[in-house]
């Protein structure tokens, strides 16, 4: 499963965000730009794919409700394009589908949903599911078939995932793929102790509800091909450390165990706890395990919360190489505050917080053509190009007419 662009309207202070996604993508803002909603808003989109009617109702009277005068009364929609694997085959897929959220004594109800699948060869997408109604739902019954086989559903169901728990259906496959979809949002590592710490008991869900230690203990014992795949890409991350050993100790009563990284770094005559080294080079280390847990369970994407807290500027471009590298197909969606970010990616992997009066979240990418203008402007001032977007993002609060000269949406 790859993943190539995502929009989702109508939530929180949310109007509208495209995104295209590149291998890896930052949305660049200051502080209460909306960020960290778009995370949440897709990560809310996935989870109503797979969840249960109940909870689906309970989703849609849920706080995330548009909460703007420019968005009061905006349904929910999200979309999400790419591509699957189908039996050797490689599908390019649209899945859209559209929400009224409940209000008073209204119910929210589904209101669209809409499947495309395209072949290699292909000149156009072919519709799979076409539902323009609450009620009414078209599917495609067969291979040869065409979309008009009604298909039941109710107001809270959506028909991909009714399709996707079928065993019998042309579309099963194709449903099957994009319900199980994971995209996890993973929260900014601001106590990273507690990662690692068997003491603190808390598990990343991720890693199957485990401390990073025990993941790495396991790994280290049962995957060798993908724990020496990890070992040396943090050499290559933290090159001080020259010992990396993940360790357990079966406490006296013979149940409880204790999972615990030795470390030794240069100059030092012992190993100590990975409790002991520095938050950034923590911070590193739980970044990197996750990408190479996401690449071995095929998870196409992850997103991420300021990867640069605690970080160096000068280790951010290792970082980024290395996370990319380690990677594979899992696409990384970052959120920054930080200039520095900006250095180590291209203009097309980068979303600018727009600043807009009317309290909601925009952004866009930079139009190409300005590309030129802009870095010439940014070194005639002695600035890096990340320096002088910040700047220059505040210059033009309130302007619509350079806001729309210099970004495309």
């Amino acid at each position: 499963m790859r993943i190539d662009g995502i929009r989702i309207d109508g939530i929180a202070n949310i109007e509208s965000v495209s995104l295209k996604l590149r291998e890896q993508n930052a949305l660049i803002a200051p502080n209460g730009y909306g960020k960290s909603n778009v995370l949440r808003a897709i990560e809310f989109g996935i989870k109503y794919l797979s969840t249960d009617e109940v909870q689906r109702r309970q989703m849609m009277r849920s706080r995330w409700l548009p909460i703007n005068e420019a968005t009061r009364g905006c349904d929910f929609v999200f979309e999400i394009a790419g591509s699957m694997d189908v039996d050797g085959t490689e599908l390019q897929f649209i899945y859209e589908y559209s929400f009224a959220w409940g209000k008073g004594n209204n119910e929210g109800r589904i209101l669209s949903e809409s499947l495309k699948l395209k072949h290699p060869g292909d000149q156009r997408y072919r519709q799979m599911i076409s539902r323009a109604s609450t009620e009414e739902c078209l599917i495609v019954p067969s291979a040869l078939g065409r979309c008009n086989k009604p298909f039941a559903v109710s107001a809270q169901q959506l028909s991909l995932m009714t399709i996707a728990r079928s065993a019998t259906m042309f579309l099963t496959p194709f449903a099957a793929q994009i319900c199980d979809i994971q995209i996890p949002n993973l929260e900014t590592l601001d106590n990273p102790d507690s990662y690692f710490s068997v003491g603190n008991n808390k598990g990343i869900s991720m890693l199957g509800g485990v401390t990073l230690s025990e993941y790495l203990y396991h790994l280290k014992i049962n995957d060798k091909n993908n724990y020496a795949i990890l070992e040396y890409g943090l050499r290559q991350l933290i090159p001080n450390i020259n010992e990396f050993s993940p360790e357990v100790v079966t406490l006296p009563d013979g149940q409880q165990k204790i999972y615990d990284i030795r470390i030794k770094e240069n100059f030092c005559t012992q190993s100590t706890s990975i409790l002991q080294l520095s938050s950034g080079s923590k911070r590193m280390i739980f970044l990197f395990t996750l990408c190479i847990a996401a690449k071995k369970q095929n998870i196409p994407m992850i997103m991420i919360e300021e990867p640069e807290n605690s970080v160096h500027p000068r280790m951010m471009e290792n970082l980024l190489l290395t996370l990319q590298n380690y990677a594979s197909d899992t696409k990384i969606l970052m959120t920054s505050h930080s200039p520095y970010l900006m250095r180590y990616l291209r203009p097309d992997q980068m979303y600018f917080g727009l600043p807009k009066n009317d309290g909601i979240a925009h952004f866009a990418q930079i139009n190409p053509s300005k590309l030129k203008y802009l870095y010439k402007y940014a070194g005639d001032l002695e600035l890096t190009i990340g320096e002088f977007m910040f700047d220059f993002m505040l210059d033009i609060e309130g302007d619509s007419d350079k806001i729309d000269k210099f970004f495309i949406r």
